[in-house]
């Protein structure tokens, strides 16, 4: 499954790559013959499952297909949103990430330690270019988002502002669904109503509406009390007035905060009931001892004289742990008690183990510890049963309150609306109690089945679950729902992000996807206090009951627990891998997503999922063009684990939904903002092109050389932002006519930097010196940006350093990247031929087929012919090299048959000659062979690699080689033949002149001297030997002579010995006839030895040594 999914994302990639090189739609026919021309294969859609290529095409949302005519047509859209979140996705997936536990010593707010220095904000407002992240969409993340005031109780949504209750009294008393459904449908249909919950309730405790009508029946709200404390209560016979008045938060500020002044709930609506599919109406929900509620005409919440209030029955332990833990489980109403103990046989003892389930939810083991005796076992899982039991029921034996019934509707929908995928009533009223700290009646399931916000499902004689649902749907809640979400056994709350007062919070990168997707946990709060204590008791319990805790099946979009490096989070399952074992899970507390083996899944028991969800997603403002930059920027790695203060964005004043990813500013700790500091960071990175295999990208040409390196700018934000920082400079530098920037640039002193130059009055390059001339006048420069190069006379240009005039510019990554096209023999006419194909400043495709022994890599370019097809440059180049060499051939075989005509057959026969430099240019020579300073031979180093690798296949071909059936007449002078020389290595060489039968003279082509050989010794040269040009150039010093009329022998081997066998920098000065070859060429030259820390000018050394005088060059 995952081998096809990766197969589809890459050939959405390509498809993609290639339909945005046309400006308009594609034709299909044509994207299925320019895949085929670029990837070597057709489009696979049936390995993906697909009978037709439209299908797969119309498959993928970012692909618009429709018909133009009689041709299908394709469109991508021009974002990198699906192929980057691919990429993004399977990246995060590939390696298990560590995801550290945050910890803090200190709890309190700190928000006065930073200082907001920087109040920045874009010049410009992207938000109309955003493009979202879609994996917060993927693994179901909901989050809300409370503004400007601390609410009293944590997590809670704002509230709209109209209510949905009516003051009319109703008459209805009796909860018959069924019946005001059929009332319903009988009067005039009205418009549902938009209300939501209720208001908040004024700071009195008094609800706006109650005050109409003081004779209105109010629901009372009774609190069970011991007995000592029954005095405390207020009289039943007080009034109204009276209740209201004697409430004073000073006496008793927790009956004060708890008590509410309720309506009776048959004023509500009839228009707002669940209709007849409402499950409280078959099965009545049975009463607990924990509560008692009755009516009471003063409305308040006291307990009256004619209703008692039950005495819970005490509970003190025996020495019969079964018996204790199943009247605990009667008193407290936790269900049936259900014991099994089993067997294990041993080699050599017999053990017995327990297991214990209470009701629905609460299961003990009495795992890892053995037991001879089952009595034992018993005994030991019960007191372990109880051990658990009593402290979390001991917290509910005060006096609790029983919630009014419009309260329960205040609260509820909520709740309700943060766990989006429903809960259980089960979980929800115990989330209730340990919320408000009072208790729901045992109608409550009646109660909450008016709103029209909470839709119920039956699920059993005695179970619920409960959902959220939009208001004035009156009868959605009525309809069959077909599609319905599993529910899991347990839910977790979603996350609601609180801004202080000042719009700000305090937070903390636990994930960083990208700068569309950047996952918080808000710090330093109360409910982050309680996370921190809820995982540090998660980490022990897990430790010691994992095996108690394996889940029998792994639901989809469950919540469990996962164990990663030997520690326990909270996890939502986005996917069920069942042929790798393992499940791709969402880490609702941090925002990352990580393969998790199955083993490694456990349930999340309740006590662990009432705390909502840490994670929250944000954007950052004024990066929307760098949305596509990935979770792999080295930037946004160093946000991990920091602290940071985050700001809604002022512009965003409301959220459209609650999985809408939030806009905000980030400041650091010390106030710098973040979303500035990062733009500089990732266009760099933007801009750093990193070619792998098989990608395919669009690139520009900006500079071919000979010997087949190609250099492609990529045209993408990060070359927008470098244009603009260009143009800026180039300005600031046009309007300061002073010189302070400028400084003496030197060997010494350039190394390793970055200068801006401008070339002739005309553009600005950033150059980098990379070789100078030995009297330090000259230099080379680098056009880092377009990878040419120039020489400059340093003391007459101007050269700005760029880390004195801007930071970024100077190091910001170089556009120019080197690539190698692929091809079998680069053709001495390469710029020439590659040049038609591929001009400068033109787009092409770029596919990386592999590298280099240096990690080149080499390269595959595409472009468009004029019927809009794509052709292969490489395959150009080839096919024109070809037919060039074949038209070459006949001329040479003319130009051969005119040189032995005449006689006048150069030394190194019918081979081409090396491209030799401009005049006054440098460039690197080795000296083979040597006679005096007028007469050597010099080989040009930059080819050296070539003729390296000639020679190897020259002795590959003719080891086996012993001799020749060439006969005197079938000599020609010019001719090229393989002769081997007396060290035993083949070399090529060129026939001078036929001696007698038997000899021949010859010219070894690459290094320079000439012999006498037999005629046996010539070996016919294969074709593929003559491509390379010969490599020996006769030389001759251009700045000495001989001191008499000739050069001395004594002065002739001096020369020798300093010169042969070495590698020189040379300088071109000129080309002259050989006077004694008229047919031969001599270069002259300027040698220089670099190789020792004081540069030898060779021409200088030789009238120092006595040996030559000097001699004026003329230019």
């Amino acid at each position: 499954m995952a081998d096809k999914d990766d197969l589809r994302n890459e050939v959405i990639k390509n498809i993609r790559s290639l339909c945005l090189t046309e400006k308009g739609p594609t034709p299909v026919r044509q994207l299925t013959d320019d895949y085929r021309a670029m990837i070597g294969q057709k489009i696979p859609f049936q390995e993906l499952g697909f009978k037709k290529l439209e299908d797969f095409l119309q498959s993928e949302i970012t692909f618009k297909v429709s018909w133009r005519g009689n041709d299908l047509v394709i469109k991508a859209e021009p974002t990198a949103k699906s192929a980057h979140i691919a990429d993004m996705v399977s990246k995060q997936k590939t390696s298990k990430k560590k995801i550290s536990r945050v910890h803090f010593n200190n709890y309190r707010s700190t928000h006065n330690n930073y200082q907001q220095t920087s109040k920045w904000r874009p010049k410009s407002n992207n938000s109309s270019h955003y493009r979202g992240s879609v994996r917060p969409q993927a693994v179901s993340h909901t989050q809300f988002v409370n503004r400007g005031k601390t609410p009293t109780v944590a997590s809670k949504v704002v509230i709209p502002e109209h209510s949905t209750f009516h003051s009319e009294p109703s008459q209805v008393e009796k909860f018959d669904l069924n019946q005001r459904l059929t009332n319903r449908l009988k009067e005039n249909k009205t418009a549902p109503s938009n209300n939501n919950y209720i208001h908040p309730q004024p700071s009195n405790g008094i609800h706006p509406q109650l005050t109409q009508d003081n004779h209105t029946k109010d629901r009372k709200t009774e609190v069970l009390q011991p007995p000592e404390q029954k005095s405390k209560l207020l009289p039943t016979n007080h009034t109204r007035e009276t209740v209201l008045t004697d409430i004073d938060d000073t006496v008793n500020p927790l009956l004060a905060t708890r008590r509410r002044i309720t309506k009776k709930m048959s004023e509500l609506s009839l228009e707002r009931d669940s209709g007849n599919s409402s499950p409280t109406s078959e099965t009545p929900v049975p009463k607990t001892p924990e509560c008692v509620r009755t009516d009471n005409p003063c409305g308040n919440s006291s307990p009256t004289s004619e209703t008692p209030v039950p005495k819970a029955p005490e509970f003190v332990r025996t020495n019969n742990p079964l018996a204790d833990l199943k009247l605990f489980a009667e008193i407290h109403n936790l269900g049936e008690v259900v014991v099994n103990v089993t067997q294990i046989k041993a080699k050599r003892n017999q053990f017995y183990s327990c297991k214990i389930k209470v009701g629905q939810h609460d299961i003990y083991s009495s795992y890892p510890e053995d037991f001879h005796n089952p009595l034992d076992s018993q005994n030991f899982c019960c007191n372990k049963a109880l051990d658990d039991l009593i402290p979390k029921k001991a917290k509910r034996k005060k006096s609790l309150m029983i919630s009014s019934d419009i309260d329960i509707l205040e609260r509820i929908p909520p709740m309700l609306e943060k766990h989006t995928r429903g809960v259980w009533a089960w979980q929800l009223k115990l989330d209730y109690t340990d919320k408000y700290n009072e208790v729901l009646p045992d109608d409550w399931i009646k109660i909450i089945d008016r709103s029209s916000s909470v839709e119920i499902d039956k699920m059993g004689s005695e179970d619920y679950i409960l959902y959220h649902c939009a208001p004035g749907t009156v009868l959605q809640k009525g309809q069959l729902v077909t599609s319905r979400p599993s529910v899991c056994n347990v839910s977790v709350p979603s996350n609601t992000v609180q801004f202080s007062e000042d719009g700000n919070l305090i937070g903390q990168v636990t994930c960083a996807m990208s700068v569309n997707e950047i996952w918080c946990q808000q710090i330093k709060t109360e409910e982050s206090k309680s996370y921190l204590t809820m995982m540090d008791r998660l980490q022990i319990y897990y430790q010691g009951h994992e095996s108690e805790l394996t889940p029998k099946t792994i639901s989809p979009a469950g919540y469990y627990i996962a164990k990663l490096e030997d520690e326990y989070f909270r996890v939502r399952t986005v996917k069920i891998n069942e042929d790798e074992e393992t499940v791709e899970c969402f880490f609702i507390d941090f925002g990352d997503e990580v393969n998790i083996p199955k083993c490694d899944i456990f349930e999340l028991t309740r006590e662990y999922a009432s705390v909502q969800a840490q994670a929250f997603v944000c954007r950052l403002c004024g990066l929307e063009y760098l949305y596509d930059i990935t979770g792999n920027s080295e930037s946004l790695s160093l946000l991990y684990n920091t602290e940071v203060v985050i700001e809604m964005a002022s512009d965003s004043t409301a959220i459209r939904s609650s999985s809408e990813v939030l806009p905000v500013y980030m400041y650091d700790s010390e106030g710098h903002s973040i979303n500035e500091k990062l733009i500089p960071e990732l266009t760099k990175e933007l801009a750093s092109l990193n070619l792998q295999k098989d990608t395919i990208v669009e690139v520009y040409i900006s500079n071919i050389e000979p010997n087949g390196d190609v250099y492609v700018q990529v045209r993408n934000q990060g070359y927008d932002y470098y244009t603009k920082l260009h143009a800026q400079i180039e300005e600031q530098l046009k309007s300061d006519t002073s010189d302070d920037n400028l400084c003496k640039v030197t060997r010494e002193n350039s190394k390793g930097k970055l200068f801006f130059w401008q070339r002739e009055l005309w553009k600005w390059f950033r150059i980098e010196l990379i070789d100078w001339s030995p009297l330090g006048d000259l230099a080379q420069v680098y056009l880092v940006d377009h990878g040419s190069t120039d020489v400059i006379d340093v003391s007459k240009v101007k050269l700005y350093p760029l880390d004195k005039i801007n930071d970024i510019f100077s190091t910001y990554p170089h556009l120019a990247v080197k690539i190698r096209i692929a091809l079998e023999k680069i053709p001495s006419d390469f710029v020439e031929l590659a040049s038609k194909d591929m001009a400068v400043d033109q787009p092409v495709l770029l596919k990386i087929i592999g590298s280099t022994e240096d990690n080149i890599p080499l390269a595959e370019l595409f472009k468009r012919n004029s019927d809009g097809g794509l052709f292969c440059i490489n395959k150009s180049i080839s096919i024109k090299s070809e037919m060039q060499k074949k038209t070459e051939d006949v001329n040479l075989k003319e130009k051969f048959k005119y040189f032995s005509s005449t006689g006048n057959v150069p030394s190194t026969g019918y081979l081409q000659s090396p491209p030799l430099p401009e005049k006054g240019t440098y460039f690197e020579v080795c000296i083979p062979f040597a006679v005096n300073p007028y007469n050597f031979f010099i080989q040009p180093l930059s080819s050296k690699p070539q003729l390296d690798q000639m020679m190897e296949d020259l002795q590959n071909q003719y080891r086996n080689t012993r001799y020749s059936n060439l006969k005197c007449e079938d000599i020609l002078p010019g001719n090229i033949y393989a002769s081997k020389h007396n060290d035993g290595f083949w070399y090529r060489t060129s026939v001078i002149k036929v001696i007698h039968s038997g000899s021949v003279s010859v010219f070894f082509c690459d290094f320079g001297y000439y012999q006498t050989v037999p005629v046996k010794q010539l070996i016919p040269l294969d074709d593929k030997f003559l491509r390379l040009p010969h490599q020996a150039l006769k030389a001759k010093l251009a700045d000495v002579k001989p001191i008499q009329s000739k050069w001395t022998m004594e002065g002739c081997d001096e020369f020798k010995k300093l010169i042969e066998k070495k590698e020189f920098i040379a300088l071109f000065i000129d080309i002259e006839k050989d006077i004694l070859y008229q047919s031969d060429s001599i270069v002259k030259v300027l040698l220089v030895d670099t190789s020792t820390d004081v540069d030898i000018h060779i021409g200088k050394e030789l009238v120092k040594r006595g040996i030559a005088v000097e001699e004026t060059i003329q230019q």
